[in-house]
């Protein structure tokens, strides 16, 4: 079985749900942050440079950064999850 390239925006699904999803990396912050509505920012706050998008959510932006999954909801709504989380709750869609 292949792996699906993470840089890219794929479909996903959980038992009742099918999402946008992508993985954030380095190779494709800026490609998330224009699908998203976002901004890109410097994150030196674990004492490295790293990938972070700065992600519009109502009235305040929430951050994600990379290794972490962003999600397009259903409604519209962009959800974060963690690698772990993500694996957990949603499998890549089969053709």
């Amino acid at each position: 079985m292949g792996h699906a390239n993470v840089s890219t925006i794929g479909s996903y699904q959980t038992i009742r749900h099918m999402v946008q999803a992508v993985k954030l990396s380095t190779e494709n912050v800026q490609q998330v942050a224009d699908w998203c509505g976002g901004r890109v920012v410097q994150d030196g706050t674990r004492g490295q440079i790293d990938a972070c998008i700065s992600v519009p959510a109502g009235t305040h932006d929430r951050y994600i950064r990379s290794g972490h999954w962003l999600v397009l909801q259903e409604d519209g709504n962009y959800c974060i999850y963690s690698h772990r989380e993500f694996k957990k709750t949603f499998e890549p869609v089969k053709d």
